[in-house]
């Protein structure tokens, strides 16, 4: 039985991966120009496919023509050092996900998040290990965190100087007006969103992206806007045509209407974007000896591995050192923690 249940689940690993020994480059649209980090971060992947170290997720072998965009970010207070944007793109429906429930009524949870900010709090602590487990299991997609310097003010235009055109192009674009670090946000998450998509979306799909509630979707007409800047960004990135095009900030909390399902998928970059934000941020603090509060050792060993179904990647960007005029952008390797001895190996 142990047999049959392990080639189940080798089966269906291999059916919802994606390993490409080789990436298309990267086409701008004719008088454009992709921004640089999103440059390094595709030559960073073409570079792990060609050594065969490159999983992906094939959103495509369940024929669910829909993709969920969750994503959330950290960093936002004063005593980091890095901001973090964690994006999850998933063909897998939050409300298909029987075992969210089970997993909420077991623990006790009701309608607390399984946030990053409540990890001390009991029942989402002892439900965080089962929680992760199920994720890395059940939800076929993509995780990817950037992790950014705070030491850049911009990620467009040279060397990062480029902050105040940004909020000048969106008021020039009837896109609203923006506070400088708002606009940088926004430009920042979408960028990376319109790339992942253009990486691994397909043609005559339903899009949803929900965004938490913060500066760049603080209510609702600025979370249109939001929507509108990303429509319009996809096409420099693929060629898709999308049936439905829409978004969503967090429903309300309530497990019967299942908008607690749907919270419960942006938890998973919660989660991402609180724990490598802490852990970057200590580690400079500390020169190379970083803490961190109760269960964020947790994720980032989940972070270390690739699930079953969801696939992870983390970029860093960062100045090296004191010079100001160099960055760099890396791809982080945290397999050197420490794995969970219950955790399961599929070799696909």
């Amino acid at each position: 039985m142990i047999e049959e249940a392990n080639s189940e689940v080798r089966d269906y690993a291999r059916a919802v991966t994606l390993k490409p020994d080789d990436l298309p480059p990267l086409k701008a649209l004719p008088g454009k120009q992709f921004p640089w980090f999103i440059k390094l971060m595709h030559e960073i992947l073409a570079s792990k496919a060609r050594a065969g170290n490159l999983l992906l997720p094939n959103m495509q072998a369940s024929g669910n023509k829909s993709v969920g965009v969750y994503s959330d970010y950290g960093g936002e207070h004063s005593g980091s050092s890095f901001y973090t944007y964690s994006i999850l793109l998933t063909n897998t429906n939050p409300l298909e996900c029987s075992w969210l429930g089970e997993l909420r009524q077991r623990y006790g949870l009701g309608t607390t998040e399984i946030a990053f900010k409540n990890l001390s709090f009991g029942p989402a602590d002892r439900a965080l290990s089962a929680y992760l487990a199920n994720v890395d299991l059940s939800v076929v997609g993509l995780l990817c965190t950037l992790v950014v310097d705070k030491g850049l003010r911009s990620l467009f235009g040279a060397m990062g100087h480029n902050k105040n055109s940004l909020t000048k192009l969106l008021k020039e674009s009837n896109l609203g007006e923006w506070k400088i670090a708002p606009a940088e946000k926004l430009f920042r998450v979408t960028t990376i969103i319109a790339y992942l998509l253009g990486l691994l979306g397909d043609d005559e799909q339903r899009l949803f992206w929900m965004t938490d509630h913060d500066a760049i979707s603080p209510n609702a007409p600025k979370h249109r806007e939001a929507l509108d800047l990303l429509s319009r960004i996809l096409p420099h990135y693929n060629q898709n045509s999308y049936k439905v095009y829409g978004g969503a900030r967090p429903f309300e909390h309530t497990i019967e209407n299942g908008g607690m399902y749907f919270t419960d998928f942006l938890s998973i970059t919660d989660l991402a974007a609180g724990a490598l934000e802490q852990y970057f941020s200590s580690d400079r603090k500390t020169q190379g000896r970083p803490v961190g509060k109760e269960g964020s050792d947790k994720v980032l060993r989940w972070l270390a591995h690739q699930g079953v179904g969801l696939k992870k990647q983390t970029f860093l960007i960062t100045i090296p050192g004191t010079a100001s005029d160099t960055i760099e952008v890396s791809d982080v390797k945290l397999e050197d923690l420490h794995i969970p001895p219950d955790a399961r190996k599929v070799t696909v």
